[in-house]
């Protein structure tokens, strides 16, 4: 996925985590989001947006404007 211009890889967990790397410096980028259940889908949108699916509830993320 692409947020805010730069190419991104986000990952969800069965520890409930959702972490994400900036693929162009291999970095890790802040803490990981922890939701209440494991993860068990994860999908990104064009605009940035991505999807985590963690037991019964769907939440939909949306990236901070870069400044």
């Amino acid at each position: 996925m692409v947020v805010n211009g730069r190419p991104r890889v986000v990952s969800g967990n069965d520890d409930g985590t959702v972490w994400m790397w900036d693929l162009d410096s291999g970095r890790l980028i802040g803490d990981p989001l922890v939701f209440p259940e494991p993860v068990t889908a994860l999908t990104g949108a064009p605009d940035g947006q991505f999807i985590v699916a963690s037991g019964p509830e769907i939440t939909v993320l949306a990236p901070r404007n870069s400044a």
